[in-house]
């Protein structure tokens, strides 16, 4: 029996672990074609710069008038010279695309609060969207998991529709058939 309270046990010890941040796939995607456009961009830029040093060479030699003496050394030129072409370049990244995102998920969550269909009765509740991203996050549910206490759902289960491997369930909607891999999870 352990004396010391204290431990790795405790409920302190056990939440401290790592920082598990959510983001949608459209996030995640968009952080990725980010980190390939700016490592793009870096090796575009480092062949630039030793694109230039190669022409600078021939453009001194053929213009006399031209200080062939250097006012840094080469490593130090070199160093500015590249930081040069990645600045002008770096409006290569998109950071507008997160920006338009954004926007999209703003106009979908207003379009959320005013549907009528979202209305809760009992409750007298509309829908509210508190997260601009909520409708990308519920297009991303897999599975759903209820249970027979009725402790989340007040014993009131109402099977209205739902979609597996692309064939649609249940409910007063059209049988409509999704193309297989486009299936929608309900």
């Amino acid at each position: 029996m352990d004396a010391n309270p204290a431990g790795l046990d405790t409920k302190i010890m056990r939440n401290c672990g790592k920082i598990h941040l959510k983001r949608t796939k459209i996030d995640r995607l968009m952080n990725r074609l980010v980190v390939l456009i700016f490592m793009s961009l870096v090796l575009i830029s480092v062949a630039l710069t030793l694109g230039f040093w190669d022409k600078v060479k021939e453009f001194k030699a053929k213009h006399h008038y031209v200080s062939e003496k250097l006012t840094y050394s080469v490593p130090t030129e070199s160093f500015f010279t590249f930081w040069g072409f990645l600045i002008l370049l770096s409006v290569m990244v998109p950071m507008a695309m997160f920006i338009i995102t954004e926007f999209i998920y703003l106009g979908n969550s207003i379009f959320i609060n005013w549907d009528r269909q979202m209305y809760y009765q009992p409750q007298n509740m509309p829908a509210r969207a508190r997260n601009t991203s909520l409708s990308d996050q519920l297009g991303q549910v897999a599975y759903i998991f209820s249970d027979k206490t009725g402790t989340l759902t007040r014993n009131i289960m109402t099977f209205k529709k739902c979609c597996i491997n692309g064939v649609v369930y249940g409910g007063t909607f059209p049988d409509l058939s999704f193309p297989h891999g486009a299936a929608q999870h309900a």
